[in-house]
């Protein structure tokens, strides 16, 4: 049903900082175990939930310290000149070819999407200061949590998970071929590997009600704990 790690560790260690006021918790998982419904639920539930992947294309859009650094290491046509927005077949076509541009892109654009989630994570503490609903959280949707070893980031990090099989299955039922699944993951590791690693695993082998269940439960001890 559902596993609990280090959790109650991760919390102890956030409360004894005086410089944690709102826990930081990743949400991964393997692609089509279903992160974005584990993720609803917790909006469902009331908690702050910034994707990764939305934060550094408002990095790439209105970071003026990005765009220039975007424009030093990939070339000034990494940007439209006419609208200023930046033109990510570009940027992909670049990064994706060169590996070393890839590592200088993550580079830039780690720091300033962390930046944005720590700023919510203020912005959520100074509104739940004082209130009695437990510890204040703000949740960050990172499918490649641990690929780009950002988990160190977070005070606890959940894994969604369920079997390759079913996996598959959901994939091919999106209309998703299995070539074209063996190809994204190729960029990932296993999701049995993602699931040993975390802190709390969401086990999604079932029906959208068990996972309901099992995210509440979650939340609940995430935010009495040290209450």
């Amino acid at each position: 049903m559902l596993r609990q790690g280090d959790c109650g560790t991760a919390v102890v260690k956030f409360m004894l900082n005086p410089k944690n006021k709102c826990l930081k918790v990743a949400i991964t998982g393997g692609m089509g175990c279903g992160k974005s419904a584990a993720v609803q639920v917790l909006k469902d539930m009331g908690v702050e939930v910034l994707d990764a992947d939305k934060l550094c294309h408002k990095a790439l859009e209105v970071d003026c310290n990005v765009q220039t650094a975007v424009k030093s290491l990939l070339g000034e046509d990494s940007y439209d000149k006419t609208t200023g927005f930046p033109r990510r077949d570009v940027i992909a076509k670049k990064v994706f070819s060169n590996s070393v541009l890839l590592e200088g892109l993550e580079k830039i654009l780690h720091p300033a999407i962390e930046k944005m989630w720590e700023e919510k994570a203020e912005e959520i503490a100074k509104k739940e200061n004082g209130a009695d609903c437990g510890i204040p959280i703000v949740a960050v949707e990172v499918p490649l949590l641990y690929e780009k070893s950002l988990e160190k980031k977070f005070d606890v990090c959940i894994c969604v998970y369920c079997s390759n099989e079913l996996r598959i299955k959901r994939l091919e039922n999106r209309g998703m071929a299995l070539e074209q699944i063996a190809s994204r993951d190729a960029f990932q590791i296993p999701s049995e590997i993602k699931a040993a690693k975390a802190d709390i695993v969401l086990f999604n082998e079932t029906d959208f009600e068990f996972l309901q269940k099992q995210t509440a439960l979650v939340l609940y001890r995430l935010k009495k704990y040290g209450r």
